[in-house]
């Protein structure tokens, strides 16, 4: 089971792909727009098709991807392993991103590559991963977070890393939105 959420563990229910949990919980998400909210997902690759079904069906509602979609624990070793990761998580951003009324928060950097903060490769790897995000939502729809109040230690870190990273991009004339002239946009 891979659930939207930790929590939804407790519930042992996928609120986006189990046929009646999903009927149930677009019903309640279908009343977001009249009240003029949003709707933030934790979710995993493996759940992003039926999210971007259920999105496309409510354009009105303006959705916000935790996580960067959340690859998790990457070895960033280029084996078969995070080859196979990748290209489900990617095959999942490509259908959300194509979303104009869906953005990517860039965020929880260590649990996608764990360790990238003192292994040069590993943040190479990670790097990378963030700036494909901004080039596949563009810099407006993507912003930063930080899970400030679970990692206090890497909050600074991952900000400056992930800004640095952005103007880098932009300086070389690569990163997409970031190069050309959307750096103004960019909330990392």
């Amino acid at each position: 089971m891979c659930p939207t959420h930790v929590a939804c563990k407790d519930h042992d229910t996928d609120y986006l792909r189990d046929p009646t949990a999903a009927a149930a919980f677009e019903r309640g998400y279908s009343l977001l727009a009249a009240h003029g909210l949003s709707f933030d997902l934790q979710c995993c690759p493996a759940q992003m098709e039926a999210a971007a079904a259920l999105f496309s069906r409510h354009a009105d509602v303006p959705v916000v991807i935790g996580h960067m979609g959340k690859p998790r624990k990457l070895a960033a070793d280029g084996g078969a392993e995070d080859l196979a990761k990748l290209a489900s998580w990617r095959a999942g951003m490509t259908k959300l991103a194509a979303l104009p009324h869906v953005s990517c928060k860039l965020s929880m950097l260590g649990a996608a590559v764990p360790g990238w903060f003192a292994d040069a490769a590993k943040e190479a790897v990670l790097r990378d991963l963030v700036l494909e995000m901004v080039d596949l939502f563009g810099a407006g729809r993507c912003m930063f977070t930080s899970n400030w109040c679970v990692a206090v230690g890497l909050y600074y870190t991952s900000r400056c890393y992930c800004c640095c990273w952005a103007a880098a991009a932009a300086r070389e004339g690569g990163g997409g939105a970031l190069g050309g002239g959307g750096m103004s946009r960019c909330r990392c």
